[in-house]
């Protein structure tokens, strides 16, 4: 129900219409009520994407911390562990701002991209020479500014597969990751099909 002439999608979630106004009391359409409905059960779906993509990378930090890095002790996995939901605190007025005033997908689909981007600096921080500690700290965090079935990834091994044309180790640690990059993608591809369908 968009208010004059702002499309939908675009108008601020905190409106100006106090209770009570002509423009408060309109009956909300069958179809629209549908439609509204589907968006929402996508946003938990999004939802629980994200935290399956956070809870499936925590078990693996620490033991793949020590690996990457001999330096790193247990108050900089703290850090590291702190870092997401640091990236979560700074982003979420920004993202919130930014969904009030322009389309709600358009701060959607960015989160998740940097959380894609993230996992995927998460999957090569073992490539760097020297600091990969800070790499890692860096991935958390932007997965924290872009939300456990880690048992199930030690079947791979420590060792795992390497893809040596591009430098990428799919392992017990990485795979997490990897899988959370996937369901990033995914709920894009989601989120742009489904969402613009139903406005």
């Amino acid at each position: 129900m968009a208010g004059r002439g702002i499309p939908a999608e675009q108008e601020p979630l905190l409106g100006d219409r106090p209770p009570g106004s002509r423009e408060w009391n309109i009956i909300e359409t069958q179809e629209h009520y549908k439609s509204r409905w589907r968006s929402i059960r996508i946003l938990y779906l999004t939802m629980f994407l994200s935290s399956v993509g956070f809870s499936i990378v925590v078990m693996s930090i620490w033991p793949y911390l020590q690996k990457i890095d001999k330096t790193a002790d247990t108050s900089f996995l703290g850090w590291v562990i702190a870092s997401f939901s640091l990236g979560q605190m700074v982003a979420s007025p920004v993202f919130g701002f930014w969904s009030n005033y322009r389309p709600r997908k358009e701060p959607l689909i960015v989160s998740i991209f940097i959380s894609v981007a993230a996992n995927c600096l998460y999957a090569y921080v073992h490539v760097p020479a020297s600091h990969n500690k800070y790499y890692m700290l860096v991935a958390r965090g932007l997965v924290g500014f872009g939300a456990v079935f880690q048992t199930c990834f030690a079947l791979i091994g420590e060792k795992g597969v390497t893809w040596e044309t591009i430098q990428l180790q799919i392992n017990m640690y990485t795979a997490p990751v990897l899988l959370g990059a996937f369901l990033g993608v995914l709920n894009i591809i989601l989120i742009l099909i489904i969402l613009s369908k139903y406005r």
